[in-house]
């Protein structure tokens, strides 16, 4: 591990690659063991928690590759569904990476299956908290989407004692177009895909009355 400060350390592993580029999983750690997993392969936080992870993960990294629930990653440049494949406005765009008849959650190749740049790992003094943000630019073109878009994804742990010690998970989003002279607005709606497991126990069946028909 390498110091970030006196409250958190650090560590960046090697996992394999994926077409020729390296993949990596950034460790955040606290001084009482909270533990934040992040991948670079779609910014997905694979692990988060003490003696056990409270978000749902896979073993393995070729497990992520073929992640269609979307495990932990980020969804762009568009999340939800576009149907008809087409924004019809003054700047129209036909998103062209279409799956299951719709473009769904950015399409084949969305944020999700990009690799994302560390851009920094830093610490917060105030907070005592510990955070890496990571950073994916979509280029003009790019899943059919006009603009050079900019994503900056920032994920941030620390540690906090209510009735019994726990930690906060904090992560926050910031786009910027980088060629408005050339495009002069773009689409991004970004959200982030995790499944938590707070209570340990999974169950396959939910109760409820109310739910969203879709197409997919």
């Amino acid at each position: 591990y390498s110091s970030v400060s006196n409250f958190g350390k650090y560590k960046i592993a090697d996992i394999g690659s994926v077409n020729g580029d390296r993949i990596s999983c950034i460790e955040l750690k606290t001084n009482s063991n909270s533990t934040l997993q992040l991948l670079t392969y779609g910014c997905t936080l694979r692990y988060a928690g003490r003696s056990r992870s409270y978000v749902l993960n896979y073993d393995t990294l070729n497990e992520y590759i073929q992640n269609y629930h979307y495990l932990g990653s980020i969804i762009g440049r568009f999340c939800n569904r576009i149907s008809p494949v087409s924004i019809n406005s003054a700047n129209s765009i036909t998103p062209n990476d279409i799956n299951t008849q719709i473009a769904l959650h950015g399409g084949y190749s969305g944020f999700n299956q990009r690799i994302w740049n560390i851009k920094s790992i830093e610490s917060d003094a105030k907070t005592q908290s510990i955070g890496v943000t990571l950073e994916y630019t979509s280029s003009h073109g790019e899943q059919g989407f006009s603009g050079t878009v900019c994503t900056c994804a920032k994920f941030s742990i620390c540690d906090v004692v209510l009735s019994e010690p726990g930690f906060e998970l904090e992560y926050e989003f910031q786009t910027q177009l980088l060629n408005a002279d050339f495009v002069p607005y773009s689409y991004a709606n970004l959200t982030w895909h995790p499944y938590f497991n707070l209570c340990a126990a999974m169950h396959r069946n939910v109760n409820s009355l109310l739910y969203l028909e879709m197409e997919s």
